[in-house]
């Protein structure tokens, strides 16, 4: 009976683990984001977020433009949000501007979620870094690629 409970139970993690990395990369739901709105927001601010209208063509988001991470490894203050009113699935990559490399990413982004803090996914030295961030939306029912934004960012690693 043991036998029998450990073999089903190995079956079952290889069949999940079989159906998370069949999930495109792309579209993995961001582990890290909390439900509800970002810490910080008045209510005028919230209300105003509930009561307006996004259309389809509209991508909204927030995001923290200029980051500060203690050192190349502690979390630092991303701030990025997919509002409540969206609509719309988002997700973000930033980039060095110096190197083109790809310093960090989250997964998909549900309306009404964000990442407050994070870890870089690459560890920068200290020092001011221009980089660019790219949010990419999706549409909710077909998750089909809407459209992305870019932006320019400054990541400051204190040490």
């Amino acid at each position: 009976m043991i036998a029998v409970l450990m073999i089903l139970s190995v079956m079952a993690g290889i069949a999940f683990s079989c159906w998370l990395y069949s999930i495109d990369e792309d579209m993995r739901p961001e582990l890290a984001a909390v439900k509800g709105n970002m810490p910080g927001k008045t209510q005028e601010q919230m209300e105003a977020e509930r009561n307006r209208s996004i259309d389809r063509e509209t991508i909204a988001f927030a995001l923290n433009s200029n980051p500060e991470f203690l050192d190349g490894k502690s979390k630092g203050l991303i701030q990025f949000e997919n509002p409540e009113g969206n609509q719309k699935l988002t997700r973000l990559e930033i980039y060095r501007n110096d190197t083109g490399d790809l310093i960090y990413h989250t997964g998909i982004l549900k309306p009404g979620s964000y990442v407050e803090k994070d870890i870089l996914d690459a560890e920068l030295p200290s020092g001011e870094h221009d980089c660019t961030a790219q949010i990419y939306a999706y549409g909710m029912e077909r998750k089909d690629y809407v459209g992305k934004i870019t932006i320019g960012v400054t990541i400051r690693v204190k040490q």
